[in-house]
C-alpha cells in the first residue's frame, strides 16, 4: 500500500470518528426540544385550566355580586315604600291636625261668645232680678193695701192672695223657667181658693189643676208655652164674672149709708170682685 492510499484510509477513519461524534450532540439536542416541548405543553394546559378555574370563579363572584344588588335594590324599592306609606301617614296627621286646629278654634270662638252670651245674660238677669225684687217690693205694699181695703175677711185675703201666686209662677216660668217653685204657687193658690170655701172659684180651681198636671209631665221646651197658658189663665182669673158683683167704681159711689150694712148684708162675691178690682188698680204687673 503506497502512502497515497494510506492517506485516504486514514481520512476516511477521521472522517468516520468525527460523524460518530456528532451523533450523540444531536440526540440531546433533540431530546432538550422534547423536554421543552413537553414543558410548554404543560404550562399550556395548566394555563388554560388556570383560567377556566378563574372565569368560574369570576362568575361566581359576578353572580353572588349581581343577587346582592338585587337584594340591596329590592330592600331599597321596600324601603322606599316605607318612606312613603310614612310620608303619606304623615301628611294625613298633618292635614287632620290642621282640621282639629282649626275645630278648636271654632270651638274656642264659639265658647267666647257663649261666655260673652252668659255674662249678658247674667246682667239682664242680674238687672231683672233687681226689678223683679222692686216689684215683689210694690206687690207686698199693694197687698197690704188690698188687706186694708177689703178689711180681715179672710176668704177675701185668700183670693187675692192666690192671684198673686197664679202670677208668681208665671213669672218663674217666663224668666228662669223654674217648674217646681211654678207648681208649688200653683199648689199653694189652689189650696188657697179651696180654704176660702167658695164654689164660684171650682172652675179655677179645674184650670189649676189641670196647668199642675201638664206642669208635673212636661219637659223643659213646652215650659214657655205653658208660662203662656199661665199667663191666659192668670188673665181669666183677672176677667172672672161672679153672679151679683159689681165693678169697685160701682162700689165706691154706693152712698156712705149703704156702707153701714153688715157683711150679711152685702154679697161676698161683690166683696170678692171689688178686692180684686182694688188690687188690680193699685199693681202693675211688668213682663
Amino acid at each position: 500500500m503506497n502512502s497515497a492510499d494510506r492517506e485516504v484510509e486514514e481520512a476516511e477513519i477521521l472522517e468516520a470518528e468525527v460523524v460518530d461524534s456528532r451523533q450523540p450532540v444531536r440526540s440531546g439536542k433533540l431530546l432538550g426540544l422534547a423536554l421543552l416541548s413537553l414543558t410548554a405543553m404543560a404550562v399550556a394546559v395548566g394555563g388554560a385550566f388556570f383560567s377556566y378555574h378563574s372565569r368560574e370563579i369570576l362568575s361566581a363572584e359576578l353572580e353572588a355580586v349581581k343577587q346582592a344588588v338585587d337584594a340591596v335594590q329590592k330592600e331599597s324599592g321596600e324601603i322606599a315604600r316605607q318612606i312613603g306609606s310614612a310620608q303619606r301617614a304623615y301628611q294625613a296627621q298633618s292635614q287632620q291636625l290642621t282640621e282639629q286646629k282649626q275645630a278648636l278654634a271654632e270651638q274656642q270662638q264659639a265658647l267666647a261668645a257663649h261666655r260673652q252670651l252668659l255674662g249678658e245674660r247674667d246682667v239682664s238677669l242680674e238687672q231683672e232680678r233687681a226689678r223683679l225684687e222692686q216689684a215683689g217690693l210694690e206687690m207686698r205694699e199693694a197687698i197690704q193695701s188690698v188687706h186694708r181695703r177689703i178689711g180681715a175677711d179672710n176668704n177675701r185675703w185668700m183670693a187675692a192672695e192666690a192671684a198673686y201666686l197664679i202670677e208668681l209662677a208665671n213669672h218663674r216660668l217666663h224668666l228662669e223657667w223654674d217648674v217646681n217653685t211654678a207648681i208649688s204657687a200653683l199648689e199653694t193658690a189652689d189650696a188657697r181658693l179651696r180654704d176660702s170655701a167658695d164654689p164660684n172659684w171650682i172652675p179655677v180651681r179645674e184650670m189649676l189643676a189641670q196647668e199642675i198636671i201638664s206642669l208635673k209631665g212636661v219637659g223643659l221646651a213646652d215650659i214657655e208655652g205653658l208660662a203662656l197658658q199661665l199667663s191666659g189663665l192668670a188673665a181669666g182669673v183677672k176677667n172672672l164674672k161672679l153672679l151679683g158683683t159689681e165693678r169697685i167704681s160701682a162700689a165706691r159711689a154706693v152712698p156712705a149709708s149703704a156702707k153701714t150694712e153688715t157683711g150679711e148684708e152685702r154679697n161676698l162675691k161683690t166683696l170678692l170682685r171689688d178686692g180684686w178690682e182694688g188690687f188690680k188698680s193699685i199693681m202693675v204687673i211688668r213682663h
